[in-house]
């Protein structure tokens, strides 16, 4: 248990920081869904990258049940963010033409139209990791205090008339 206590402080230090500044970038002051920025979103996109896979891939299947479906949940979540991120800045951080790529015009079209909404969506898709990461915290003290109940009925057991 304290393995996994440890375990779980560790992704809360990894992940609460990030997803209050995400939420700064995509919500205004009443908590109002605003257009992230191209800097911000490429910032994020980079910082969310590959943010809790040492938790969510590497130690897959490690942990109880419910646990490992919240971890699903949220790696799915976290994936859409980042792809969200990518999409709202591409487009402004890229050229239609370079020595790279020629991209025909109907195709930057739907680039950079994708990109607009990815701004407005990357709203969406933090709301959306925040949840994941609360259902995860809930399986996580859920599973604690299960485990906690067992501990204090062994102590019982043991500490009974013999």
């Amino acid at each position: 248990m304290r393995d996994a206590l440890r375990r779980f402080e560790k992704v809360d230090q990894s992940i609460r920081e990030l997803l209050s500044t995400a939420s700064r970038a995509t919500s205004g002051p009443e908590g109002e869904r605003i257009e992230i920025n191209s800097e911000a979103a490429n910032d994020l996109e980079q910082s969310f990258s590959g943010l809790l896979d040492w938790y969510l891939v590497v130690l897959a299947d490690t942990e109880h049940a419910d646990i490992e479906a919240c971890k699903s949940v949220l790696k799915s979540a976290l994936d859409m963010l980042v792809k969200t991120l990518r999409d709202a800045h591409w487009a402004d951080h890229n050229e239609q033409q370079d020595e790279d790529h020629n991209i025909p015009d109907e195709e930057w079209g739907r680039i950079t139209t994708r990109c607009a909404e990815a701004k407005i969506e990357a709203f969406h898709r933090v709301g959306d990791v925040q949840r994941a990461y609360g259902a995860l915290c809930e399986a996580q003290e859920k599973w604690v205090r299960s485990l906690r109940g067992q501990i204090a009925k062994l102590d019982l057991q043991i500490s009974g008339p013999q």
